[in-house]
C-alpha cells in the first residue's frame, strides 16, 4: 500500500511540473518572466529555453497512428 501511495505522489508531482512548464510556454507568461514584471523573477532567454527542453523530456509525444 505504501508503494502505491508513493507512486501516486510521484505521478502527481510530474503532472504539476508538466502544468507549470506548460504555462511557461504561453507567450504572456514568457514575456513576464523574460522582463521580470508582475512579480516574476527575471529569466534570460537561455533559461526559458532550458525549461522548454525539460518540458520535452518529461512530456511524452503522441505517436501518429
Amino acid at each position: 500500500m505504501e508503494r502505491v501511495i508513493e507512486e501516486r505522489k510521484r505521478f502527481a508531482s510530474v503532472l504539476r511540473l508538466q502544468q507549470v512548464l506548460n504555462l511557461m510556454g504561453e507567450e504572456e507568461t514568457r514575456t513576464a518572466f523574460n522582463s521580470g514584471v508582475e512579480g516574476t523573477v527575471k529569466l534570460e532567454k537561455e533559461e526559458l529555453d532550458h525549461l522548454d527542453e525539460l518540458y520535452k523530456i518529461i512530456s511524452p509525444e503522441r505517436g501518429s497512428r
